[in-house]
């Protein structure tokens, strides 16, 4: 069996060189690439397993590149990062997988790929309304980032809530 294939896109060369960094630790990392043009021409031309694309790209968006795949009969998981995680609704509403928001990449990149794979979807929980999420009563942790990610805000350690 081949090892899984993905794409990374970003416009920016620091964060295309840290999303390829990071997946390499468990997939094969197609040369990545700068825009929504050449991410197009990539995945047509090379063929991949997922794409991990940065939503907003000079030219071609991930947005634009996602529909026009599609439209060519390419139909590939999308892994959209972006560093504004109002866009999480969005990303799953035009059809990506999943939503990383780039605060996250560290803890959310690889469950993100390994979901879009899976046909589940993902979102940073950074990215999730904070109606969402659960009250922490612990300090936090690689498992519980700070509150304050979640746009609550609190310090550490939460009260403990009367039972």
């Amino acid at each position: 069996m081949s090892p899984i294939s993905v794409l990374v896109a970003d416009d920016d060369l620091w964060m295309r060189n840290l999303l390829a960094e990071r997946l390499r630790t468990h997939f094969h990392v197609r040369r990545p690439v700068a825009n929504g043009k050449q991410l197009f021409d990539a995945a047509v031309e090379r063929g991949v397993d997922v794409i991990v694309s940065d939503v907003r790209m000079p030219g071609l968006s991930g947005f634009d590149v996602l529909n026009a795949l599609r439209l060519v009969g390419r139909f590939v998981p999308f892994v959209m990062v972006s560093a504004s995680p109002e866009l999480a609704a969005e990303c799953l509403a035009r059809g990506a997988a999943a939503f990383v928001s780039k605060v996250d990449i560290a803890r959310d990149l690889i469950p993100a790929v390994q979901a879009a794979l899976d046909g589940r979807t993902y979102v940073s929980t950074s990215a999730r309304p904070a109606s969402d999420l659960p009250l922490q009563d612990a300090a936090p942790s690689d498992d519980h980032p700070p509150v304050q990610q979640f746009g609550v805000k609190t310090s550490w350690p939460l009260p403990r809530r009367e039972r």
